[in-house]
């Protein structure tokens, strides 16, 4: 009798973080089109400079914590804290230099920030698997 495959626990948090960016440049374009047709050109930019900014935070949040994980599982905690108070005070940082500089349409930036993150997490929570037996994405869910 063949035992189950049980998928590769490494690099999870890459894959998910791989997974997100995928769904991310799925929903760039519609998002770019329809604020651009909306409120402008400056307001296209904006949907895709947040969107860009969102992407990489989740890419180095997951190399910062798989990082973390593998070299010592004892300091997890603090690089998944201070790493997470590090790129909130650059994505602030960014955000307050978008705004002086004037560059793109200022509410629709914050508004595709916070929109973006929760909905890009919020839709990736029915291809994660939350069982330990096949952690990371669920089998057969995810795009490779």
């Amino acid at each position: 009798m063949n035992a189950p495959s049980i998928p590769a626990v490494d690099r999870i948090e890459s894959r998910i973080a791989l997974d997100l960016s995928r769904r991310a440049l799925l929903v760039a374009p519609v998002a770019m089109v329809g604020v651009g047709l909306w409120r402008g050109l400056d307001a296209a930019g904006a949907v895709a400079l947040a969107l860009a900014l969102v992407v990489v935070n989740l890419l180095i949040a997951a190399a910062s914590l798989g990082w973390a994980a593998r070299t010592n599982p004892n300091v997890l905690m603090g690089v998944a804290l201070f790493g997470f108070l590090g790129r909130l005070a650059v994505l602030t940082a960014i955000g307050a230099g978008i705004k002086a500089l004037g560059i793109v349409d200022w509410p629709v930036f914050c508004i595709t920030l916070v929109v973006g993150y929760l909905g890009l997490l919020f839709w990736e929570l029915r291809s994660v698997s939350l069982s330990l037996a096949s952690p990371g994405l669920k089998p057969g869910r995810h795009w490779e």
